[in-house]
Order: structure tokens, then sequence, then C-alpha cells
């Protein structure tokens, strides 16, 4: 898939060139690490000494969040309608508490939408400065026609943020964004970090041009003079998994438009479907969360997204499955 990219106003295509090999940097407690893609599981650390353990099968666990009950995944759940549709026709005012996930302005009011399940068991991240809680980006997306939209985004390099595509090409609104403001590890008023506009964006000719939502994905590039970066906070991993994804217990954490603004919430559960682009499942998010990573904990430690959240319906959440197309173009735009 060709990817294609924007720089200020322009919009253009690029190619960028993919580095040799299967492997991609990672940062797990602020520490790069080597992944390989193909699915073996053996690690190389920085200091190129080789861990030649092979693991049969992939082992995961819920993170170890406070107040979160890991008995929530044996309960059965069915969808709220807790979606404020009266918020769409606010999109154009600046009040950050109005807002709604770009999702909307990509396709309208209705159709799409993320589901909060019941019983609602999502549980608010307070230490969002510490890993890996920093590492995820609320955004606030100027679009072409002016107005505004949430997002959730996730450091894959020291200047890439990974999101969805609507996030940064939003197809009723104008096309590309105009700016993101990309604020890593917010709670609330809180911005540990400090913030920074982006105007360089990413994503791929399927979701431009077909509006493929099995290519709903995306990303940012910071500028150079941003005054954090991800060697600063640090970077998921990432990895096409070609087996046994299904058996993973997945995380996410974003920014759900309806909880107070610029809080980062977390839910978990196992995978309900999967095919070779996208996965569903029935974790708990809302609007303001598309972008967000899903990733899975390892026993010992690592943290490796294995989709970028995009939408949901009746029938559960979804995400873009990282496979290898999506793999090589993350890994492309990842500086």
């Amino acid at each position: 898939m060709r990817p294609t990219g924007r720089a200020g106003a322009k919009a253009g295509f690029s190619d960028p060139a993919v580095a040799s090999g299967s492997a991609v940097a990672q940062r797990t407690n602020k520490r790069p690490v080597i992944l390989n893609e193909i699915g073996d599981h053996s690690t190389v650390s920085n200091s190129s000494t080789t861990d030649s353990s092979i693991i049969p099968k992939i082992s995961s666990k819920i993170e170890p969040v406070k107040n979160y009950d890991p008995n929530i995944l044996n309960t059965n759940r069915k969808a709220l309608n807790a979606l404020l549709h009266t918020r769409y026709m606010t999109r154009s005012i600046t009040d950050e508490s109005a807002l709604l996930d770009a999702w909307y302005g990509d396709n309208g009011l209705f159709g799409g939408e993320e589901i909060v399940f019941d019983p609602d068991d999502r549980v608010r991240i307070d230490n969002t400065t510490e890993n890996p809680w920093d590492m995820i980006c609320w955004l606030k997306i100027m679009a072409q026609d002016g107005s505004y939209w949430l997002g959730t985004g996730w450091f894959s390099g020291p200047r890439t943020i990974i999101t969805a595509g609507h996030c940064v090409y939003i197809h009723g609104v104008g096309g590309w964004a105009k700016n993101i403001l990309v604020v890593p590890a917010k709670n609330g008023v809180q911005q540990p970090f400090g913030t920074c506009v982006a105007t360089e964006f990413r994503t791929v000719a399927d979701w431009i041009d077909n509006h493929k939502t099995t290519h709903d994905y995306g990303a940012i590039i910071l500028p150079p003079d941003a005054v954090f970066d991800g060697n600063k906070i640090g970077y998921y991993g990432y990895e096409n998994i070609t087996s046994g994804i299904e058996d993973l217990i997945l995380n996410i954490s974003g920014y759900p438009g309806d909880k107070p603004i610029g809080t980062q919430w977390f839910s978990s559960r196992k995978i309900d479907a999967v095919n070779e682009t996208t996965f569903t499942y029935h974790i708990d998010t809302a609007s303001g969360q598309s972008g967000a990573p899903v990733w899975y904990l390892t026993n010992d430690g690592q943290r490796l997204v294995v989709g970028i959240h995009t939408n949901g319906d009746i029938k559960g959440n979804y995400a873009t499955r990282i496979n290898k197309e999506v793999f090589e173009n993350i890994k492309a735009w990842s500086k």
C-alpha cells in the first residue's frame, strides 16, 4: 500500500524508505528493545544481547491498574446507548467539553459510533506521567473547515504519533487536518510534558481515495523543535502477530469524550473476532478514543501494540489490525 503524507498546507505523496530487516525499536519502561515482526517472540536488547528463548504460545495479562477488577473478563455485556448525538451539532465551537470524535466529522452522525457496554468497567488513570500512560496523547484536531474534533494517539518513535486515519484525514470536513494539538499524558487541566501543534501527517491511499475502514490508520509527525519527544517520554513497541492473536488479553487506554475533558481511561478484555485487517472486542470505548493503542502485556513486562482503535457498533468496538502492511508503514513513518 502506497503511503501518503501531508506537510504544512499542501497534500502530497511520499514513499519513505523502509528500514531493512523485520525489527522495530521500542521502549519498555524507557529502555529501547528490539522486537521481531514475524512472531517467534525472541528479543534483542540495545546492547545486542540475544534472548534465544521461543515462546510456543503468546502469554498476556491485564495491565495492573488500580481499582480495575480482572474478573470483568468473565462477565457478559450489552451495549449502553450513552452517546450524546446532539453534541454533533456543536462541532464548530471550541468548547472542548462539547467536542466529538473525528469519526463523526468523517462519517456523519450515525453509524460506527464507539460503544460503552454494561457494566461500564472503565477506570481512570491518575498517574498519567508513569509508563505506559505517558506514551498516550490527547489530540485536539482542527479540520480544514475550522471545526474541532477529538482523538487519541500513541508514540511509536521519537517524533511519531500513531492514530486513526480519520484523525489526520477527515473526509467530511475538508480532508487533511489543518493542525493537531498533541498533549501527551494529559490529566484534566494538567499537561505535564507541555503541548505541541503538528502540521505534518501520514496515512495510506486506500483511506484517502477509497475510504476503506480496513485502512483507517495514520501518523502525526512532530516538528523537530517540539518540547517533548519519544526519547524523553518513551514509545510503544508494536507487532505483526501471525498467529495466536485471538488468545490475547488486550488493553486500551485513551481519552473518551463522555468523561471529564482530558482524562485518560482504561479497559481490558479478550478479542471477540479477528480477520486479516481488523479485530473486534467488547472493551469499553467512547467518542474521543479513536487512534488509541490496543496492546498486550507479556508476562515479562513488554507492551506491544497489535491494533489501532477506530470505531464500533452494537456488535463491538473495532481496531485496525497491525498486519504486515500496517507494520511496514508504521515502521517507515516512525522517526
